[in-house]
């Protein structure tokens, strides 16, 4: 059940991230608090909604279907790695809070990969 609530979390996460990320203009990912892509090119602050968008897909998709279920926990692994890098970019930016939030998602990645470890 904790790995499922962790899932959805994730997912809602992720989506919101992927989607303002993805589809907003810089000033104004900044205005909606990811201070995270200020010292960041565009492009490489599409690519990571675009990974963000892959691995949501991998944690509902394989697992709900049957299909390739060990997907589901790679999925969380690389979404786990984006939070680290993130982690780091807060603590460059000085934000330790928001550095923690980082390392809390990433716990809960690990549980999700852990939980649907085939």
């Amino acid at each position: 059940m904790l790995c499922s609530a962790s899932k959805v979390f994730i997912v809602a996460v992720f989506g919101f991230s992927a989607a303002v990320k993805g589809t907003q203009p810089k000033q104004r990912v900044l205005q909606l608090g990811m201070s995270g892509v200020d010292n960041i090119p565009v492009p490489l602050m599409r690519f990571t909604a675009l990974c963000e968008v892959f691995g949501v897909i991998g944690l509902v998709l394989p697992y709900a279907t049957g299909i390739a279920p060990f997907l589901t926990p790679v999925a969380a692994i690389g979404l786990g790695m984006i939070m680290i890098a993130a982690g780091v970019i807060h603590l460059r930016l000085h934000e330790p809070w928001t550095a923690a939030g980082n390392m809390i998602l990433l716990a809960l990645c690990v549980l999700v990969a852990i939980g649907r470890w085939p």
